[in-house]
């Protein structure tokens, strides 16, 4: 499995594992190669199976609402207004 984008810890399991939530799915994935600690609720972004960098809820929720923004078309709408003459 892998995300680049933040996914949520739902849960800890023993020896460096935990569940994430990945598109409504409960995946397990390892925690092995990160040097901080996971708690639940905290989001990981997950490279083949293993989570690679740690993000704070509050930075993984705003990375995922400039995604939503990005893929929905409304950022590139705005990043072109802004570069129109006015």
């Amino acid at each position: 499995m892998c995300s680049i984008f933040p996914v949520e810890v739902i849960s800890l399991l023993g020896g460096d594992q935990a569940v994430v939530m990945v598109g409504g799915e409960k995946k397990v994935v390892s925690t092995a190669l990160l040097l901080e600690e996971v708690t639940v609720g905290d989001y990981v972004t997950v490279f083949f199976g293993y989570a690679r960098e740690r993000h704070a809820p509050e930075v993984a929720k705003e990375i995922l609402s400039f995604s939503r923004q990005f893929h929905s078309g409304e950022y590139g709408k705005q990043v072109v207004q802004e570069a129109l003459p006015a």
